[in-house]
This record gives structure tokens, sequence and C-alpha cells, in this order.
């Protein structure tokens, strides 16, 4: 292996690593660790605009359509002048461009390589995260008290860790990004179940969900529910019958998810009053009528909120022009999902897919269009695949 190899290897043990730490800012109020080593990783791009070139090139048309979107961003930014969209074109741009330096720094690896780099990466980041949360518990102490809610338990966990590191003395829940935050430990469980082919697999898959589970997040949990789903459907696609495999895992899913209901139906998880989601989509869809080519403006928000999906947040902003290259990138997903059916695809292409797919549909994510968690799991969905075809790992 040689220097810039090991160094690339690094880079990305260090991109994983972070991402727990993405939402304390710990640089004037805006960077944190992730974004920082982002930043660093980046510089790579900056010393070898060769690796720009081949990042997009590991990924022609997912590269080529987020391209065409930031295109009409910009020109829809340049007309209107928005207040909001120059912080959410910026976002946007610098996930794309740590998307573009992942792919680049990914696909030299192959194989059992590349897996182990990504899963040491996660699981140095899952050992840094639990190490910070229980020495920012003992240091400062933890005032609040306890039960068995988001605001009981999340925030209390997590407010002593924002006074500590990030010097919040104003905690709130807005800080937290909890949402975000699920995704990634979704995404590092996802990395335990395909990547990671040593001992302590199910202890390290168990940490993750219920870390996961810990921040009352409905779309961590929708991802993790798709990703069960997907593991057990590899199997009836692999074995072309329904067998008792099957059925044993369809009866620790249901108990797991009777268990789920039992210990959570009661918390924010249940909470299903989705009426002022519902009134935002109203009125998005008559603006959406109204300015169906162009848009409204990138940007724009609805009662100071951009609209609660991705998909119809971009079309309510930028018309059909902006929607175009977007639903090219969504349509490159489903069919990476849908290419789980072909025995010669591992299962982790599609479990990784459905992290970005499933944050677009549920998340109100214009400012990144992704998560950090998305846009790292669409980088490393690719490289998955090519280490499964060449060399027969699951």
């Amino acid at each position: 292996m040689s220097l810039t190899q090991k160094v690339d290897g690094i880079c990305v043990v260090a991109l994983f690593a972070a991402l727990p730490f993405f939402s304390l800012k710990v640089v004037t109020d805006i960077l944190s660790p992730f974004h920082l080593v982002a930043i660093f990783v980046m510089m790579r791009l900056v010393f070898s605009p060769r690796y720009f070139v081949e990042g997009i090139v590991s990924r022609p048309v997912v590269s080529s359509s987020l391209l065409a979107y930031l295109m009409v961003a910009a020109i829809s930014f340049s007309v209107t002048s928005l207040p909001t969209a120059f912080v959410a074109l910026m976002k946007t741009s610098f996930y794309f461009v740590i998307f573009v330096a992942a792919s680049r720094l990914m696909r030299e690896g192959q194989g059992r390589l590349l897996k182990s780099t990504v899963a040491n990466g996660c699981l140095l980041g899952l050992i840094l995260f639990l190490t910070l949360v229980l020495y920012a518990n003992i240091a400062v102490g933890n005032n609040s008290g306890w039960s068995f809610d988001y605001y009981g338990f999340t925030i209390s966990v997590f407010r002593p860790v924002f006074e500590l590191v990030a010097g919040k003395e104003d905690f709130i829940s807005r800080d937290l990004m909890r949402s975000s935050l699920a995704e990634i430990f979704v995404l590092y469980a996802f990395v335990f179940t395909t990547c990671w082919s040593r001992k302590g697999r199910i202890f390290l898959l168990a940490i993750c969900v219920v870390i996961a589970l810990g921040f009352f997040s409905r779309r961590g949990l929708l991802m993790l529910i798709l990703g069960a789903v997907v593991v057990w459907s590899e199997g009836l696609f692999k074995e072309k019958k329904f067998g008792a495999r099957q059925i044993l895992g369809l009866f620790v899913f249901a108990m797991v998810a009777l268990l789920l209901w039992i210990v959570l139906g009661e918390t924010r998880y249940a909470d299903m009053d989705v009426e002022s989601r519902t009134s935002q989509y109203e009125l998005a869809a008559r603006s959406i009528s109204s300015n169906l080519i162009w848009g409204v403006g990138f940007g724009s928000q609805i009662d100071g909120k951009y609209v609660h999906n991705a998909v119809l947040s971009i079309w309510y902003m930028t018309g059909l022009w902006g929607l175009a290259p977007i639903m090219v990138l969504v349509f490159a997903m489903i069919q990476r999902l849908m290419r789980l059916t072909d025995n010669g695809i591992s299962v982790g292409s599609a479990m990784f897919v459905i992290i970005p797919l499933v944050g677009m549909v549920s998340g109100s994510t214009t400012e990144g269009l992704f998560t950090p968690a998305g846009w790292l799991a669409l980088a490393i969905a690719l490289p998955a695949t090519q280490a499964s075809l060449k060399m027969g790992v699951k």
C-alpha cells in the first residue's frame, strides 16, 4: 500500500469517526469537528484537482444530477436573491464537495480493505461518542432528572455534552439535530451489518440501534425497519423460497416490533399529529400549480420553515427545472435498491441507499439536500457494490 493510499484511508476513517459530532459547533458557533475534518479531506481536491474529476466520474449519474441541481439553484438564487437562499446554496455545495471527495477517496479501496476502513471509522466514532457522553455527564453532572421520553432522557443526556464542549448554557432541542444524529447511528448500524465480519458485530449493531432509537426520531426508526426488511428480503431472493429462515425472521421482526411498541408507545414515536405538515403541503401544492416551471425561488419557505419533504420543497422552490435532475437522482437510488433482487449484488448496496432516500422523503433538508450521514451513505453505496461483486464478501 502506497503512502497516498494510507493517507486516503486515514481520511476515510476520520470522516466517519467525526460524524457523531457534527452538531457540536466548537468554532464560531458554525463549524463542528466533523466540518473541520471535512475541510481537511476537501484539501485533497485543492492540491489535486484531478481528484475532483475522478470523484465525479466514480458516480457519473448521481454527480451530474447533483451538479445540474446546484446550477439551477444558483441561477434561481441570482434572480430572486432570497436571504435564506445563500446559506442553503453554500451548505449544499459544501456537502456535495465532501461527497465527491469521499467518493474519490473510497474509489481506491477494494473488497475487504474498503469495508475494513469504513467499519474502523465507524467503530472509532462510536467509541469516541460514548466516551464523550459518559465523561460530560460525570464532569458536568445531570441535574434535570430522568424520565423515559425525549426531553426527560435524550435532552438530559446531551445537555451536559453541549455545555462542556460547545459552551452552550442555553441548550435547546434544535441544537441537537436529533433526526440527523439518528441517521448517523443508523448508518453505523448498516456498516456493522454489511462490512464488519469480525466478532462482536451483533453487539456493535445493538448499541447503534439503541442509540438511534434514543433520539426518538421517526425517520431513524423507519430507516431501521426498512434496513431489516432489506436483510430479510435478501435471504428470500437468494434461496428462491419462503422457508424456515424467512418464517423465523418474520417472527423475530414481529416480536421486536411488539416490544418496541410496548416500550415506546407512550413516547414521541406515537405522536402522529401531522396537521402542520399537511397544511404546509397544501400551501406548497397551490404555489406549485401557479409556478410550475420556475418555482417561487430557491430558499423559499412557508411560514418561516422549509417544506418538510425535500422533493416537494425542490419543486416548490425551483419548479420543474430543479425537480428534473433530482428525480433522476431519486430513480437512480431506487434502481440501486431494487437491484437487491440480483444475486450478484450485496445487501449493503441497498441498505445504504435507504438513508438518503428516506431522508429526502421525510425530512426538511433543503440546506444541504441530505444530512451528512445521507451524503456519506450515498458515497459508499457504489463502492460497497463493486467490492461485493469482485470479492463475493457479505
